[in-house]
């Protein structure tokens, strides 16, 4: 009866202390925004979605795709072409929407970074192995395509783009690797 109680109140314990973290945060001052306008970045969702009330539009400018988060959630890594890049680099940023920074060579065309377990490093491919400048765009005419270029490899850095280490060197298309939960595996086509 006792170890009975004592497990009812552990429970009862962890749900009211749930029940408190997992409460929402007080509001905030909004007099820069009416409620009729969400902050800059903050866009309502469809009103048919069900799972999210708020999205939060991180990059502006660019053309940006495959953004994935670091292990402990704080970073994310994605694949950008922006200027004075001429093609796809890979750049890191906070998950609050900071200056996004490139993480790759800058040369070449990078694509589908990731973070490794531990965050202390990326994972991603690139064609600057095979030619420093950005190999050419395929044709569109028939709508997108994603080109397959023989000279992809995989490399891994650290986040600030320094330490690029080679992982394979093979011709044909290195690239699209994403990493085992333990972060002991690779595969990638």
């Amino acid at each position: 009866m006792k170890l009975q109680m004592s497990k009812t109140l552990v429970l009862l314990l962890s749900v009211v202390s749930l029940t408190v973290s997992c409460a929402p945060a007080p509001p905030t001052d909004t007099s820069e925004s009416t409620p009729e306008e969400p902050a800059p970045g903050l866009f309502a969702p469809d009103p048919r979605e069900v799972h999210f009330s708020e999205l939060r539009m991180l990059t502006d400018g660019g053309e940006n795709a495959e953004a994935y988060f670091s292990f402990d959630g704080s970073q994310l890594v994605f694949q950008s072409t922006r200027p004075p890049y001429g093609c796809d680099q890979i750049f890191v940023m906070d998950v609050f929407g900071s200056q996004p920074q490139v993480a790759s060579s800058g040369q070449g065309r990078t694509t589908c970074g990731y973070f490794l377990p531990g965050d202390e490093r990326i994972l991603y491919s690139s064609t600057h192995l095979g030619n420093l400048e950005c190999p050419p765009k395929p044709d569109y005419s028939r709508g997108y395509v994603w080109p397959i270029f023989h000279t992809y490899e995989i490399f891994t850095a650290k986040p600030d783009g320094t330490d690029i280490v080679n992982l394979s060197r093979s011709e044909g298309y290195d690239a699209e690797a994403t990493v085992s939960p333990k972060g002991d595996r690779i595969v990638f086509t």
